[in-house]
């Protein structure tokens, strides 16, 4: 169980670097407008972040994935269907036990 795991966290890191990399060439991506692309990624990212996962980018680690987010979370669409349509309970209980488990992952992916 563990390696599997540990499997999932690192392709959710490759995921994030390729992000990363991407947003650092272009303002969305798959260029300068907001397209399909980003709404196929934004799902992932978002569950990242309810599991409180988003020191994955924060603090310096990814810039560039951080600021696509930031613009993807300023959109009204991301806040009608993300924001508005996931209730408070669910969301604090993802919180938790991405909170729990951070520790474990930050050692798995190397990172404090």
């Amino acid at each position: 169980m563990l390696f599997r795991s540990a499997l999932a966290v690192r392709t959710f890191a490759r995921l994030v670097d390729d992000i990363d990399r991407q947003a650092a060439r272009t303002p969305w991506l798959a260029g300068e407008a907001f397209t399909l692309a980003d709404i196929a990624i934004i799902p992932f990212v978002a569950r990242l972040e309810m599991l409180a996962m988003e020191r994955m980018w924060t603090g310096g680690r990814r810039p560039a994935l951080a600021r696509w987010w930031a613009d993807v979370k300023a959109r009204p669409s991301y806040r009608e269907e993300f924001d508005a349509k996931f209730p408070p309970a669910f969301c604090a209980a993802m919180l938790k036990r991405g909170q729990a488990e951070w520790p474990r992952l930050a050692q798995m992916l190397g990172i404090g």
